[in-house]
């Protein structure tokens, strides 16, 4: 996340060297960060005025984002010896693989029959609760603030999302920032902003308290 951040600011800034290093590291950390390519492709474009002609060599280092990924590739493959050995471990541990979001969110709600209320909560409501406020979230976002933020939300949102198993989707939609923007502008009404502060803390007393118990709170 403050990889992330970094890259946008200095995109922001138009500084594409220190932004497209930043995005490397970004993508090295976690697989995500190569999300970061179409939306800073999407603020560099729109710096332009997506006029071709005002186009100039610093695009290039946009593309440096993608030798992240490669070297994460390169570190599997040369203690594995298989680039996709992360793909392996999350299907045969986990029972995870590549699917339409469709097919999380129904197990999501499959949980919800299961006997343990805990479970039925972290695994079944939280997942369900995060992932279907946050992607209202991402669509207003694209009304009221910058494309690229939206862009590199929406994406991240369908890579978290598509699985078979959702898991831990709170936890990974906290880290798409341009959500809190969203919500510091809905937060300027009052009673808009008294509803996300009681969720907030209220979500984060129950989970807290879970996880001192040593349960999983996902």
């Amino acid at each position: 996340m403050a990889l992330t951040i970094a890259s946008f600011y200095y995109a922001r800034n138009e500084k594409w060297a220190l932004s497209g290093v930043l995005g490397m590291l970004a993508a090295m950390t976690r697989i995500t960060g190569i999300l970061l390519f179409p939306a800073l492709l999407i603020e560099y474009l729109h710096q332009r005025n997506f006029k071709k002609e005002e186009i100039r060599k610093d695009l290039i280092w946009i593309f440096v984002v993608g030798l992240g990924v490669l070297v994460y590739l390169g570190i599997n493959y040369a203690t594995f010896g298989t680039p996709f050995k992360f793909l392996e471990v999350q299907k045969d541990h986990w029972g995870m693989h590549l699917s339409l979001p469709t097919t999380g969110f129904s197990k999501a709600w499959g949980i919800i029959d299961l006997g343990d209320p805990g479970y039925k909560i972290t695994g079944g409501w939280l997942q369900l609760l995060f992932g279907l406020v946050s992607f209202v979230l991402i669509i207003y976002s694209f009304f009221r603030i910058r494309l690229s933020y939206s862009i590199y939300a929406l994406v991240t949102w369908l890579v978290v999302t598509s699985t078979s198993f959702m898991i831990s989707v709170p936890r990974f939609i906290l880290t798409i920032f341009p959500i809190f923007i969203v919500l510091a502008l809905l937060g300027r009404r009052k009673g808009v902003n008294f509803a996300i502060l009681f969720i907030s803390i209220s979500l984060y007393s129950f989970l807290l308290s879970y996880f001192v118990l040593g349960k999983w709170a996902f």
